[in-house]
């Protein structure tokens, strides 16, 4: 069975990690020249990825590798994210069919869909 893990310290690291990439996406959609955009935008997703990978080991670290622990793993995991996906994806639908519909700009939730 899976540990219940909570490493307070890299929260903020992730956060940061999570705004780099939305800064990222503003700055590409505001037109800020040069390479910043991407570089800053790449650095979050490098960050995210190395905390995600040591998390996932060290949630998993003392577990027996075989098919039932890895389906609960798998089964754990989706059942965090996709519902939390499937959320954010409806409230910039609606918010976007809101702005749309009143006749506002919705382009300040591209980046957040892009």
């Amino acid at each position: 069975m899976l540990a219940k893990y909570h490493l307070k310290a890299l929260d903020g690291i992730r956060g940061i990690a999570c705004l780099l990439v939305i800064m990222a996406h503003y700055m590409i959609q505001a037109g800020v020249k040069g390479r910043y955009g991407q570089q800053t935008g790449a650095l979050g997703v490098i960050i995210f990825f190395a905390l995600s990978g040591f998390l996932m080991m060290h949630v998993t670290r003392n577990l027996e590798f075989n098919v039932k622990n890895i389906k609960i793993f798998f089964v754990k995991r989706f059942s965090r994210v996709i519902p939390l996906f499937y959320i954010s994806l409806l409230i910039l639908y609606i918010y976007q069919k809101i702005f749309i519909a009143l006749g506002v700009d919705s382009s300040f939730f591209w980046p957040l869909m892009n």
